[in-house]
């Protein structure tokens, strides 16, 4: 009873506070608006004309691409990121307004590569819609792989292809500010040995037991806590706001990676949860990793487009990082040295009362969050 009148209390303070931020609101009604959209170009130019578009993308200015030349080794940079049919349909314009915010950067990538499954793309470019296809004028490289390796495809045909450059992997459905990337590379210039990230999960460990994900745990950009910006064992980066991968000329690691981890990749570790996969491959590895975020929520930095089905409703809000953290406690028992864990003892567990803890209020914020944002669309008139 309790839960229930904090979840609908919640609610109708969360839909004020939306009511009150109209930019953000009218960012979502545009998307909901062009979910059932059969007009890609109109739909774009719906979303194009809302301010929380223009605040990341500068539509006056000249439209921008790729290198003419590429470069290769520690000075090159590759944008990876993969996306599925559902993000690809007509009327959904997230992910031709991500990669418009990547071709619009204050520096030029090297190269931008999307990677498609034929499984799920099988005519090929005849499945991509056209805003996608008129963006290789522009540079972005399609590339079709055999496997549907999920989320993961962001990164591992990036490895597998032995790109000689750092690899940036990216989410589909967020539009980047335009100094994006030049912030990355600043940071690995510093560090070029390390893997870089704006955002972090602080996992929590008390008394040897790690508390589940969304328990207490800290989400945000963040700069190291060291004067040099170094993250520690249980600072777990978050690819929604990218993550660079170092070029490695000595062929020790695979981009910071673990060799004989990601040689026994197992696609219910990666296909949804990549961030946590590769996140134990950078450890085992023993790649340190620098954050160089500014501190602040993670959605204060990038505009999210929400598009359908997005992954942290189900690694998140419905717990399935918890399952997939213990699962690769059990077949990788060597992380638990990294994180101080003390296996006898059941993991992922929250040791401490629920409304104390506070995980009982972070539970109703994911639903909160959910909910309100589903009314919102549902009831919108644009």
């Amino acid at each position: 009873m309790l839960e229930r009148f904090s979840l609908w209390f919640l609610c109708f303070v969360y839909a004020c506070v939306l009511a009150a931020h109209s930019k953000d609101v009218l960012f979502e009604l545009a998307n909901a608006s062009c979910e059932g959209s059969h007009n890609d170009f109109s739909a774009q130019l719906h979303v194009n004309h809302f301010q929380e578009a223009a605040t990341y993308i500068d539509w006056k200015k000249k439209p921008r691409g790729v290198k003419a030349k590429p470069s290769i080794g520690q000075n090159a940079y590759v944008i990876s990121l993969t996306t599925w049919p559902p993000r690809t349909k007509k009327g959904t314009p997230g992910i031709w307004l991500t990669i418009e915010s990547l071709m619009r950067q204050s520096v030029k990538p090297d190269r931008i590569i999307l990677w498609l499954s034929l499984k799920e793309y099988p005519d090929g470019l005849a499945n991509v819609p056209q805003t996608l296809i008129d963006l290789q004028n522009r540079g972005l490289e399609i590339i079709f792989v055999p496997e549907n390796e999920g989320a993961a495809k962001k990164l591992l045909p990036a490895l597998r292809a032995q790109l000689k450059a750092n690899i940036i992997t990216v989410d589909d459905d967020i539009i980047y500010p335009k100094d994006w990337l030049k912030a990355f590379i600043a940071s690995h210039r510093a560090y070029p040995h390390a893997v870089h990230a704006i955002a972090r999960c602080a996992l929590k460990v008390i008394d040897g037991v790690l508390q589940p994900y969304n328990r207490g745990n800290d989400r945000c950009t963040h700069r190291g806590a060291n004067g040099n910006g170094l993250g520690d064992a249980k600072d777990l980066p978050l690819g929604c706001l990218g993550i660079l991968y170092p070029y490695d000329a000595s062929g020790r690691t695979y981009h910071g990676l673990d060799k004989r981890v990601l040689a026994t990749c197992h696609l219910r570790f990666a296909f949804k949860t990549d961030d946590l996969w590769f996140y134990a491959c950078r450890l085992l590895a023993g790649t340190p990793l620098r954050l160089f975020g500014q501190g602040g929520p993670v959605e204060g930095y990038a505009a999210f487009c929400e598009l359908s089905q997005p992954l942290w409703r189900l690694n998140v809000a419905q717990e399935q990082n918890d399952v997939i953290l213990k699962q690769l406690l059990e077949a990788l028992p060597k992380l638990s040295q990294f994180l101080d864990l003390d296996l006898s003892k059941p993991q992922c567990v929250d040791l401490n009362p629920v409304l104390s803890s506070g995980s009982y209020w972070r539970r109703l914020r994911h639903k909160v969050r959910f909910y309100c944002k589903k009314w919102v669309a549902k009831f919108a008139i644009v």
